[in-house]
C-alpha cells in the first residue's frame, strides 16, 4: 500500500491529501444484471435507509423504487416500471414514475425526486400511499436531488439550471443558491449571487447544506441561517490527487461532520474530515450514490448493478441496543439501553402526536461521569400522553452540544377499551388472559429487548404455554396490527 501526503493551499483553504485504500467494500445486493428481479437491483442511482434498517433504492430508467428488507428480501415499493405520471392518492406500487433520480426519508415519509415529471413525490412508509408535493402551481424545474431540513423544508438541486431551490412546508418555492449561469464564483457571500456548475447531490447536516458542484469539481456548502456559500474541498481539476476531487456526484455526512464523496466513473470514495484532510477510502468501478446506515457506509454502483457496504467505518456517539414504550398504570414507560457511549452528555426523550412536531419531556443525563462507557439502561415515565397514537424519539446530546436522534417508535392508547388481564403472576408454565381480543397477536419480550415468543390470541380467555422460557421477568405485549396496545409485566418462575 502506497501513501502520498502533500499540502495544498487554495486561498484560505488548506487540505491534506492521503491516498490510502484502507477499506474493503462488500457487495450486499445485486447480481451484475440490470434487471429488477428477486436478485437483481437494476441500475441504482440513490439509496435511503429507514429507522428499521430497510434499504430503498431508486433505479432511474427502470422507473421503480426497490425495497430490501433486513432479511434481504427484495420487493418493488413504488412504481409500475413504465414511465409516466399517475397514481397520486393511491398505492405507490400502482403509480407511474419517470426516471426517479434521488430518494430520502424523514419522519416516516420517503421523498422521491421524480426527474422526468419535474415533481417531488412522497410515499408514506406505513400505508404506501403516494402523493405529489404541492407547489401551488409553480414549476420546480429539473429535480436532480433532494434533502430536507428539520422543519421539513425541501431543498432541490436543479442540475443544468445551476440553481438550488427551497420548497417550504407550505409549498412556497424560492431560489436559495445560484444565479442560473454556469461558472464558479461567489464564495463567502450570499449564495443567490454565486455561480454554480451542475449541482447534483445534496445533504443537510447541522443546518449546513452540502452539495456536489460537479462540473466545478468542488464540494460546497451553504449556511442555511445566513445563506453564505463557501467551498469545503476541491480545486476545480479532474485530478483526484493534490487537492482534486474530480467530478463528484454523490455525498453523505456522518454524525461528526466528516464528508464522504463519490465520483461517477472515477469510482473512488473519498473522506474529507473536519480538518480538511482528504483520504481515499475505497475504489469500486463507479459510484452513483452513497449514504450512511448506522456506522456503515452504503455505496451504489450502476456499472455492475450492485450495492456495496463498508462496515463499521463511522464512529457513533451512542450505539443503541433498544428503545421501547409500553403502557402501565396510567403511564407510558419509555425504556432505552445503550451498548456504548462516547462523549455523551445525555438524552432528552420527546413526544409527538403527528410524528413531526415534538415536545421535550425531560433531560436524562448520561450514567457516565465523562460521558463515555460500555452502555447503560435508562427509563422515563410519561404521564401526559394523549389518547390515540403517541410518537416518541430520543434526542441524544454530545458534550460539545451537538445532537442526534434515535429512531421513532409509537404506541396507541385506546379510550374505553377493556383492559386485558394476565394471571397468575408469577407464572409457572402457563399464562392465562381475560378480556383478550381474538385475532390480536402477542409477543413476549425479555428485559434485554429480545423477542422470545410470539403468536396469535385464539380466544377471549386464552391460555398460552411458556414452558420453554427461562426464569426471570418478561413483558407480554398485545398488538393490534403493528401497534402495541398493551404491555403486561410478568415473572416466570
Amino acid at each position: 500500500m502506497k501513501s502520498i501526503i502533500s499540502f495544498v493551499l487554495l486561498g484560505s483553504l488548506s487540505f491534506i491529501i492521503k491516498n490510502t485504500f484502507a477499506q474493503t467494500p462488500t457487495i450486499i445486493a445485486g447480481n451484475s444484471t440490470t434487471q429488477t428481479s428477486s436478485t437483481g437491483i437494476g441500475t441504482p442511482n440513490s439509496i435511503a435507509v429507514d429507522d428499521n434498517g430497510n434499504i430503498y433504492l431508486s433505479t432511474g430508467g427502470k422507473n421503480v423504487i426497490l425495497k430490501i428488507g433486513t432479511d434481504g428480501t427484495k420487493s418493488i415499493f413504488a412504481g409500475l416500471g413504465t414511465s409516466g405520471y399517475s397514481g397520486d392518492g393511491g398505492t405507490a406500487t400502482s403509480a407511474q414514475l419517470n426516471f426517479p433520480t434521488d430518494i430520502t426519508i424523514q419522519n416516516g415519509i420517503l421523498y422521491i425526486a421524480d426527474l422526468g415529471n419535474n415533481k417531488i413525490r412522497t410515499v408514506n412508509l406505513s400505508t404506501n400511499i403516494i402523493q405529489s408535493v404541492d407547489t401551488k402551481g409553480v414549476s420546480i424545474g429539473v429535480v436532480r436531488a433532494i434533502a430536507l431540513d428539520a422543519n421539513d423544508n425541501i431543498y432541490v438541486t436543479n442540475g443544468g439550471q445551476n440553481t438550488i431551490k427551497q420548497i417550504t412546508s407550505a409549498g412556497i418555492i424560492s431560489t436559495i443558491a445560484g444565479n442560473g449561469t454556469a461558472g464558479f464564483s461567489g464564495d463567502n457571500a450570499d449564495a443567490k449571487s454565486a455561480n454554480l456548475n451542475g449541482p447534483t447531490d445534496v445533504v443537510i447536516h447541522e443546518n449546513q447544506l452540502y452539495f456536489t458542484d460537479m462540473l466545478n469539481r468542488r464540494i460546497r456548502k451553504i449556511d442555511l441561517a445566513s445563506n453564505i456559500i463557501s467551498t469545503v474541498a476541491g480545486n476545480g481539476t479532474t485530478d483526484t490527487t493534490d487537492g482534486g476531487l474530480g467530478a463528484t456526484n454523490s455525498i453523505a455526512l456522518d454524525n461528526d461532520g466528516n464528508v464522504y464523496v463519490g465520483g461517477g466513473g472515477k469510482g473512488t470514495l473519498k473522506k474529507i474530515d473536519t480538518k480538511g484532510t482528504i483520504t481515499s477510502m475505497a475504489g469500486i468501478p463507479a459510484i452513483s450514490a452513497l449514504t450512511t446506515s448506522g456506522n456503515d457506509l452504503l455505496l451504489a454502483d450502476p456499472s455492475n448493478s450492485s450495492l456495496y457496504q463498508i462496515a463499521s467505518v463511522l464512529t457513533l456517539p451512542v450505539t443503541w441496543e433498544n428503545f421501547t414504550a409500553f403502557y402501565q398504570q396510567n403511564n407510558i414507560k419509555l425504556s432505552w439501553t445503550t451498548a456504548t457511549e462516547i462523549n455523551n452528555k445525555g438524552f432528552t426523550p420527546q413526544r409527538s402526536t403527528d410524528g413531526k412536531n415534538w415536545i421535550n419531556l425531560a433531560f436524562v443525563p448520561s450514567h457516565f461521569s465523562n460521558g463515555t462507557g460500555n452502555g447503560y439502561s435508562y427509563s422515563l415515565d410519561d404521564q401526559n400522553y394523549t389518547m390515540g397514537t403517541n410518537y416518541y424519539r430520543i434526542q441524544q446530546t454530545d458534550l460539545d452540544g451537538q445532537s442526534k436522534y434515535s429512531s421513532i417508535i409509537s404506541i396507541n392508547v385506546f379510550q374505553n377499551k377493556p383492559i386485558v388481564k394476565l394471571y397468575p403472576n408469577p407464572v409457572i408454565d402457563q399464562i392465562h388472559l381475560s378480556n383478550a381480543k381474538v385475532g390480536d397477536s402477542y409477543r413476549i419480550i425479555s428485559l434485554s429487548g429480545q423477542m422470545v415468543q410470539s403468536g396469535i390470541i385464539g380466544s377471549e380467555n386464552a391460555t398460552i404455554t411458556i414452558i420453554n422460557l427461562h426464569s426471570g421477568m418478561y413483558i407480554f405485549q398485545i398488538l393490534e396490527g403493528n401497534q402495541v396496545s398493551q404491555n403486561l409485566k410478568f415473572v416466570k418462575k
